[in-house]
């Protein structure tokens, strides 16, 4: 097994030999595959010549300069503000950072500031008193404590002013490896305040922001669009922030409330302060099971040590930027919908890295560590990057600013811009547009090439599969397929008297053991790792299957009931059975395969917690193979469109939504009205509509990313024409989609009278 030691020179050639092996095998591919398909791909273009593709590619392309121009002159126009006087304004996190430096700014704007702080006698709260006037209130708020968002909310309520913007600031950061910590204690603590607190503040706000058809302000994060190593319960969380940022917008849209979302770059705030990181890690560490903490030994936390100084210096050390965009947000009447927090250079290396193929981002975040691990000045070299990142940057911006110039208007640019390129017929470009194109056509056909080719499986005899949630399904049908191909079957089941567990008893073979396990309880989740430790056998692959899906409005329910319930199972269950199967699957360097789904792609309107959970079940996979690559194991991810289980069973749906809907409180029962259950269930009628019932196409990409040699990351289990859908929507510009999706929503809203139609 690898293990990373910083000052051992010896260990680091030993690390750099596999890193040889795999170049030349990428070579070796690309060789093979890669260039023959693009010499063939070329001269087939080159033979049809066809003219109308070159037009093609050179129209999209000027008009995506156009549209940014456009948009650039939109914003300089759009500058028209609402009057802060009598609206109030709720900020959570207001001790420091952000939230500190936001709270004092609006107040300054005239607005009745509601400063939420963990300590109102601590040195942020008594500044702001200082500093401000007496229309700021410091309340004591804890975003985790039910009763304590009630009390600030009902002081909102006594004083007769309208809440004109919540801003949902509060949030804590984490940074180790995965499977550090007791049980999931780390996970349910970023979440806790990260997610759970957002959503039960918000919850809780929306009656008054309805009222005054005001705004809600999220603070996510530039992680939320990407996954890096040591961060991923920062990461999963981030992108939750986000998911519900873009759900909730869209399920209010017809409401008033304006949804804004920001994505700040690393700032020098209490978040990235390195001395109380270290801290925690070393706190963290001790907490970890022995046996964890010897795979990776006391030299990690000196390696963390090494590497912090670079998030000092990658920290901007002004937050002006964040709290202008967020003032922005509050004030302007048309704000955007996202607000992207940070210089040139940090926004083009994270648009970078959030559209590279998994498969090189695996690769170039490896050898970024191995880049780290042999650099004794890493700040000297950081600053370089950032020197020549720095200069490449300011070119293209010195231009973009010079043709900017030229233009006024999107219908003027483009003409403009079209007329230039005709006139100067700038042959170059027609062929760097069609090398691009026919690069994408060659590396496709490379891929399934290669695909056809890697037929490579191992040998099941001897090894155990642990498979989650087989009492229906894709686990229950998973279980009966493995134990039919040889392996040892450890099928977790809910009900080991249930109807499943008894089918699969009956028509497996004794091989395949039938065992008590919910991944919500930490006691069923040892006693299985147990019997497998003591089988004397090897845990070659785990399959977390097992899963709960709701379909309700983001504000139904009590409390943060729902999505806890959800994350629990999606989420916390599946990193609780992970961690304690890791020292097993290390030894046989073996799999995991994580069921996410499509909705990890996409958010949908009524689907907050599932889409959420789904969308951290990707991160957490993204996060866990990049982790752990060189110790063997392979990370494999399934994205499912709809199939017929037992998660979208539509007639069990709608009681759990008429239950949900009977436990919501009568003031957001009457802003949506009864009538709004009709619509989910005839929304629900067109989903039915495209629900598979062939679960082995599912079931097969299962089996693929157990017994091949070579897995792929990704199986994307769904029609083209739903992969052409998610790849849409996960690339249209916001404002777009947001059109999209709610245009048949609400002519559906308006069939039913439900929602802002069942007054009328």
């Amino acid at each position: 097994m690898l293990k990373l030691v910083i000052s051992d020179n010896k260990m680091h050639y030993y690390y750099y030999i596999p890193k040889l092996h795999v170049m030349m095998s990428m070579l070796r591919k690309l060789f093979r595959y890669f260039i023959p398909s693009f010499i063939g791909t070329y001269l087939l273009w080159y033979l049809l010549n066809p003219i109308w593709f070159n037009q093609f590619c050179i129209i999209c392309f000027l008009s995506i300069i156009s549209w940014t121009m456009a948009y650039y002159f939109y914003e300089m126009l759009n500058q028209e503000t609402i009057n802060p006087s009598g609206k109030i304004v709720l900020v959570t996190g207001c001790d420091t950072g952000f939230g500190n430096q936001i709270a004092y700014r609006l107040d300054q704007l005239g607005f009745h500031v509601y400063a939420g702080v963990l300590f109102p006698d601590g040195d942020g709260a008594q500044q702001l008193r200082q500093k401000c006037s007496k229309r700021l209130k410091i309340l004591k708020l804890d975003v985790t404590k039910q009763e304590e968002v009630d009390n600030v909310v009902e002081q909102i309520k006594q004083s007769g002013k309208p809440l004109w913007a919540l801003v949902n600031n509060a949030g804590i950061a984490i940074s180790v490896p995965f499977d550090w910590g007791n049980d999931i204690d780390v996970y349910r603590k970023v979440f806790d305040v990260n997610i759970f607190g957002v959503v039960r503040a918000t919850k809780s706000c929306m009656p008054l922001l309805r009222q005054s058809k005001g705004r809600i302000i999220n603070v996510a994060s530039i992680c939320g669009r990407l996954t890096t190593t040591w961060t991923g319960h920062y990461c999963m969380a981030k992108h939750c922030v986000r998911v519900f940022s873009d759900i909730i917008r869209r399920e209010t849209i017809n409401s008033g409330v304006k949804v804004v979302t920001l994505e700040p770059a690393f700032f020098a705030t209490n978040l990235t302060n390195v001395e109380r990181l270290q801290r925690l890690r070393e706190k963290i560490f001790d907490e970890t099971h022995e046996e964890i903490q010897r795979v990776y030994g006391k030299n990690y936390l000196k390696y963390f040590t090494d590497t912090d100084p670079m998030i000092a210096l990658m920290s901007h050390k002004s937050i002006d930027l964040v709290i202008d965009a967020m003032i922005n947000g509050i004030i302007l009447c048309h704000p955007k919908l996202y607000y992207r927090c940070g210089n040139y250079i940090d926004l083009f290396m994270f648009w970078a890295i959030s559209h590279m193929p998994e498969i090189l981002l695996d690769y170039l975040l490896d050898m970024a560590e191995n880049i780290k691990n042999g650099i004794e000045n890493c700040e000297q070299k950081q600053k370089k990057i950032k020197f020549i990142f720095f200069h490449v940057v300011v070119l293209i911006i010195k231009i973009m600013s010079m043709i900017r110039k030229l233009f006024r208007y999107f219908i003027p640019s483009f003409i403009g811009t079209y007329l230039l390129w005709y006139l100067l017929n700038p042959v170059w470009f027609n062929h760097f547009c069609i090398i691009c194109f026919l690069s994408v056509i060659a590396w496709t056909m490379a891929y399934y090439f290669y695909e056809m080719l890697n037929q490579e499986t191992i040998d099941p005899s001897g090894k155990i599969v642990l498979v989650t949630g087989c009492d229906t399904g894709f686990g229950n049908r998973t279980a009966y397929r493995l134990d039919q191909l040889g392996f040892h079957v450890y099928a977790g089941v809910l009900f080991p008297d249930g109807d499943g567990a008894k089918q699969l008893q009956q028509k497996c073979s004794k091989r395949l053991k039938i065992l008590k396990m919910d991944v919500t309880k930490p006691e069923e989740v040892k006693n299985v790792v147990e019997q497998i430790k003591q089988s004397g056998k090897p845990l070659w692959a785990l399959v977390n299957n097992a899963g709960v899906g709701v379909s309700v409005p983001f504000d139904w329910g009590n409390d943060v009931d729902i999505h806890q319930k959800v994350f629990d199972v999606n989420v916390f269950g599946l990193i609780r059975v992970t961690k304690y199967c890791m020292p097993l699957l290390r030894q046989s360097n073996g799999r995991i395969v994580n069921l996410a789904s499509l909705a990890g792609r996409v958010r949908v309107g009524s689907l907050s917690s599932y889409c959420m959970a789904k969308h951290s079940v990707r991160v957490l996979s993204d996060c866990i193979r990049a982790e752990l690559i060189g110790t063997g194991i392979k990370v494999v991810t399934l994205e499912p469109s709809f199939y017929k289980t037992e998660i979208i069973n539509f007639d069990l749906m709608d009681q759990k939504r008429r239950k949900i809907y009977d436990e919501t409180p009568e003031d957001i029962r009457e802003s949506y009205g009864e009538n709004y259950l009709e619509y989910l269930r005839q929304r629900n009628s067109l989903v039915q509509s495209v629900t598979k019932t062939r679960i082995d196409d599912v079931v097969d990409s299962i089996i693929d990313g157990i017994i091949r040699e070579y897995p792929k990351l990704y199986y994307r289990c769904c029609s083209y024409q739903e992969l052409f859908t998610m790849w849409g929507t996960s690339h249209l510009p916001e404002i777009l989609l947001d059109y999209v999706m709610t245009k048949n929503a609400d002519s559906l809203l308006r069939k039913t009278k439900a929602g802002p139609y069942h007054h009328k």
